[in-house]
């Protein structure tokens, strides 16, 4: 409704932040030849999108505690805004695009579905779909988090799922503190649909037959089940659209949860896949299942090592990843309100919980041990290892362990190996451990050094099992520049290597098991048992001088 500049001055002139319809009649008043549709829009961001950030003050944005969602309603065909059909296009027009603004909500394309088959027969036009990104951007980002749905194009509780908190996330954040710690601080970056053909044709397969989400090139063609992976890695265009989308925000990105619908978990409540062999900081999400779980409830944690779309991610670019899966049916019928409350209350606090993280897997987790077996078989190894010289002999190929250290900590080696002579001989065995360009224990200080050593009289074609044991303490490794010329007074790779020599005669070695484990550690006291204590200080003046802690 139009008003006179009078009105204007005594309704606004007290520095009220207009919001809704007077917001509307200020916009009308001053600018008339706004359109219709211009109005709408200026409306929709005044109401949604903090042009009064006045309503934070009413709100604490936080991630504390379990998000308890509003009731959701039901995702049926044909009902609400819900499209009587599976077509992705009108799917997403319907549900995410009316979220677009092109201001915190912006929509962009990534490529095409597959639009080839495997013989190169060209693919109907009518089978070919957009695939597109959306990305809900607060003004000044701390992060970035990335989030995936029907990539099996038959699991649509995901996808509805994500359509809802999306909608949540614009149009009522004000209304959860959880939604409002992402307004202010996390970019969302979220592809809906990643397998529109599936998703047209009620298949979890694209329109090669091809499982979209086994086809990335994460031991591709050697960890198998029973969906097709495609003739090779990235052959499938949806694959490809998602590796070069997580290539795009790499820099940006903590964390990647693609959403699933399962299928095959019985009557399993509560289900979330995870890398098995990977640098992964699942923790949170695994706690957040603890704390939905009802009584009665189930839950299944299931490591995989297939080459699925959050394994890539995960191995190429350190995000932070999870398949979490929605069983449907347990609890009311399919995509019902019920349902779809329960879906919203599962999938939304891993949301939240993805949104906690600070760091990708490649910066965390630098304070935890770490171990490698050090194993050897002469009967399937290439035979023994075998040594003749008299002086200390390095047997590296078969059983040396290269290592970068994340921390400052101590290096540590312990297990046995089990050896043999031709002749009456003493014999050492020396587990050399050094770091290369270390102040303390470079190589030269103790390549020869003994010790460690564990040196035994033997009888000629006598058998016996040898201990070894030894450690270091070791620095930090140094990531340095390839034109860096000074890589002797920085310290790098920590290595281990066993050394031998024999006094007479022929030793061979025919068994190594061992286990080397990395504890990390800033304190100085770690340096005593070695001799170097740090409370001993020689200044350049050669002045010896006690240092008190």
């Amino acid at each position: 409704m139009k008003k006179d500049i009078a009105t204007l001055k005594a309704d606004f002139g007290t520095g009220k932040k207009p919001t809704g319809t007077a917001f509307a009649d200020l916009i009308e008043s001053l600018f008339p030849e706004v359109t219709k549709q211009e109005l709408d829009l200026l409306i929709t961001k005044g109401n949604n999108h903090q042009l009064d950030l006045d309503i934070l003050k009413n709100i604490n944005p936080a991630l504390n505690g379990v998000f308890k969602p509003p009731v959701m309603p039901d995702t049926l065909k044909g009902n609400g805004k819900i499209p009587n059909n599976y077509d992705p296009d009108s799917q997403l027009a319907a549900l995410v695009d009316p979220l677009v603004d092109g201001d915190y909500v912006t929509k962009k394309f990534i490529g095409k579905s597959q639009a080839t088959m495997a013989d190169g027969t060209p693919v109907a036009a009518s089978s070919i779909y957009d695939v597109w990104c959306y990305e809900f951007t607060p003004k000044n980002p701390e992060k970035t988090i990335l989030l995936t749905a029907m990539i099996h194009g038959n699991e649509y509780t995901g996808f509805y799922w994500l359509t809802q908190f999306l909608d949540l996330l614009v149009n009522h954040w004000h209304e959860h503190p959880q939604f409002a710690y992402l307004r202010e601080t996390v970019k969302i970056v979220t592809v809906p649909i990643a397998n529109p053909y599936g998703f047209a044709n009620q298949s979890r397969y694209n329109v090669n037959g091809t499982d979209c989400s086994r086809n990335f090139n994460y031991n591709w063609g050697v960890s198998l089940d029973e969906y097709p992976q495609g003739a090779a890695p990235f052959v499938e265009q949806e694959s490809i659209n998602i590796r070069d989308l997580m290539a795009s925000i790499a820099d940006e990105c903590v964390a990647s949860l693609d959403f699933h619908t399962t299928l095959s978990e019985g009557s399993t409540h509560h289900i979330i896949y995870f890398p098995r062999w990977l640098n992964n900081n699942i923790s949170p999400y695994l706690s957040i299942i603890d704390q939905l779980k009802k009584t009665g409830e189930t839950t299944a944690f299931t490591s995989v090592t297939l080459p699925t779309l959050t394994n890539w991610g995960v191995l190429t670019h350190g995000f932070i990843g999870a398949n979490p899966e929605f069983k449907n049916g347990l609890y009311g019928p399919t995509r019902s309100s019920i349902e779809m409350t329960r879906a919203m209350e599962f999938f939304g606090n891993m949301v939240f919980q993805a949104a906690k993280f600070t760091f990708r897997n490649k910066s965390g987790s630098i304070d935890l041990p770490q171990t490698s077996a050090i194993k050897f078989n002469h009967l399937t190894d290439g035979g023994p290892i075998v040594f003749t010289t008299q002086t200390y002999t390095s047997q590296a190929t078969k059983t040396s362990v290269r290592f970068k250290s994340k921390n400052e900590g101590i290096f540590e080696v312990d297990g046995f190996v089990t050896l043999t002579c031709d002749m009456d001989a003493e014999i050492s065995i020396l587990p050399q451990i050094y770091q290369l360009g270390s102040p303390d224990f470079d190589s030269a200080k103790t390549l020869d050094n003994e010790y460690n050593a564990t040196i035994v009289n033997m009888k000629a074609g006598e058998e016996r099992i040898i201990p070894i044991q030894a450690e270091i303490t070791c620095h930090k490794t140094n990531i340095l520049a390839a034109d860096n010329t000074n890589t002797t007074q920085r310290a790098r790779e920590i290595v281990f290597q066993l050394r031998t020599k024999i006094s007479a005669g022929q030793g061979s070695i025919k068994f190594i098991k061992a286990r080397a484990k990395f504890l990390p550690s800033t304190s100085g006291d770690r340096f005593r048992k070695y001799g170097l204590n740090p409370a001993r200080i020689i200044y350049p003046t050669g002045e010896e001088t006690k240092y008190e802690f």
